[in-house]
């Protein structure tokens, strides 16, 4: 069985959407920057750290955004990535 940071590929960072559990389905779930799999996806890739921590509301607070997430075999299948 393949790491579980292998079957999951970063999406989309969505900066105005917080939520504090997972939402989605086998292939695309919308997750909290905490969640395991995103996690194993910035140890993977350091940089996505740096995307994840950099984003501010207009009075320069820290916001913390939801991160779309994609199961690696879906882009392989439909998308051929």
């Amino acid at each position: 069985m393949r790491n579980l940071e292998e079957q999951w590929k970063f999406g989309f960072l969505l900066p105005n959407i917080s939520i504090s559990q997972a939402v989605g389905n086998e292939y695309v779930v919308l997750t909290h920057v905490n969640d395991q799999r995103v996690q194993l996806l910035i140890q993977k890739q350091p940089s996505l750290q740096y995307l994840v921590k950099g984003f501010r509301d207009q009075y320069e607070r820290s916001v913390t955004p939801s991160i779309l997430i994609i199961r690696e075999e879906l882009l392989r299948t439909k998308y051929g990535i």
